[in-house]
């Protein structure tokens, strides 16, 4: 099995164990030897993949937590043009898809897996017409 490696680098022994309890992986090593005498190895290793994706989704828990998941969302909406309360979930509005609506949606699925659908509000014309209030 090949392994997927996100950075891919080479240290000295010295600096070895540090980066091990870090979580990179030995990919292979070698030594290199100066004036016939003295010889240096290196280790080339990578850190894979995987352990990036979840120190991604560590940082990405920490802002939602603290709210700047709907700061982004205010931000991303604002950038295009559009004002997030106008938005929610529950989906008595109309269905839209736009730059906002996408992001918003493309984000819930890539960080938290699920299939969320956002919908524009309705103005209260439009609910006096859909629903007779």
């Amino acid at each position: 099995m090949v392994k997927n490696y996100i950075i891919v680098d080479v240290v000295r022994d010295d600096k070895i164990d540090q980066y091990l309890k870090k979580g990179w992986e030995i990919i292979e090593t070698t030594r290199t030897v100066y004036d016939n005498s003295e010889s240096l190895l290196n280790y080339h290793i990578g850190y894979p993949i995987e352990l990036k994706i979840r120190d991604l989704k560590i940082i990405i828990e920490a802002y939602e937590k603290y709210g700047f998941k709907e700061e982004l969302y205010k931000k991303i909406a604002e950038s295009n043009g559009h004002d997030l309360e106008e938005y929610d979930t529950f989906n008595g509005g109309n269905y839209v898809v736009n730059d906002t609506v996408n992001f918003m949606e493309e984000y819930e699925f890539s960080v938290n897996n699920n299939r969320i659908k956002y919908y524009k509000k309705l103005s209260q014309e439009e609910l006096k017409n859909r629903y007779g209030y």
